[in-house]
């Protein structure tokens, strides 16, 4: 949800100060899929095991072709 906030905000930013006339039709922001088999994994539980969203890390996902 962070990176989709960031990135939507970054673009209507850019598009209002005429930077970006051609926004992207589809931007992917990163993801994981959970599944019962890593669900335990420490790259997995990162995202899920958490008191507070400000603890999870960011990540940027690098830029299409």
């Amino acid at each position: 949800p962070y990176d989709i906030g960031y990135t939507a905000t970054k673009m209507a930013v850019e598009y209002l100060n005429g930077t970006n006339k051609t926004p992207e039709k589809v931007i992917t922001t990163g993801y994981t899929v959970v599944t019962r088999d890593n669900v335990d994994q420490d790259d997995v539980k990162r995202y899920l095991y958490v008191g507070d969203c400000s603890e999870i890390p960011a990540a940027t996902p690098s830029p299409s072709a």
